[in-house]
């Protein structure tokens, strides 16, 4: 890569999910979110939750990150390419993101996400974006970015949740 080109730009999914680290929490059903091997890596599983608090999926971050005092602001996630499926150790007894009566246990229902945070303001992408940080990765279903994309009444907003993403 040359020096001029520290970044990896590219255009994807973009949406705001709150993050969860409650176990207990009815939504997760027996997901561990805190495991050993995890642990020994300094590494926990986080939930995700739309805008409605309805749990979207697990996202594996750093510990230190924010446990137990997970902030309570949406964070910012992007698709980074579709997953075929989620393991049982990921998602444990839950029941499927969905609408009643669909079925959401078919391949390819997933996005591969990253959890992205924007240090340094003073770096900016064409839309006027700051650079892009990983935090974390995790996997999210498909439905949960179409439902954070959409309006109150359902309608899609003027503009798109299609973003440039200026990664570094």
């Amino acid at each position: 890569m040359a020096s001029d080109q520290p970044y990896l730009q590219f255009y994807t999914w973009w949406g705001r999910f709150h993050v969860s680290a409650q176990e207990e929490d009815d939504s997760f059903g027996s997901i561990p979110l805190a495991t050993s091997e995890l642990a020994a890596r300094g590494l926990r599983r986080y939930g995700i939750l739309d805008k409605d608090h309805d749990f979207a999926d697990v996202i594996v971050l750093d510990e230190a990150w924010g446990f137990p005092n997970v902030p309570s602001e949406p964070q910012e996630f992007i698709a980074i390419s579709d997953a075929r499926s989620i393991d049982k150790g990921e998602c444990g007894s839950w029941g499927l993101f969905g609408d009643e009566g669909e079925d959401v246990d078919m391949p390819w229902q997933f996005f591969n996400v990253l959890m992205i945070v924007r240090d340094d303001p003073n770096k900016r992408s064409h839309e006027g974006d700051s650079v892009a940080y990983r935090r974390g990765l995790g996997k999210m279903y498909k439905q949960a970015f179409e439902r954070a994309c959409r309006n109150e009444d359902g309608t899609f907003p003027s503009e798109s949740q299609w973003k440039e993403i200026l990664l570094g």
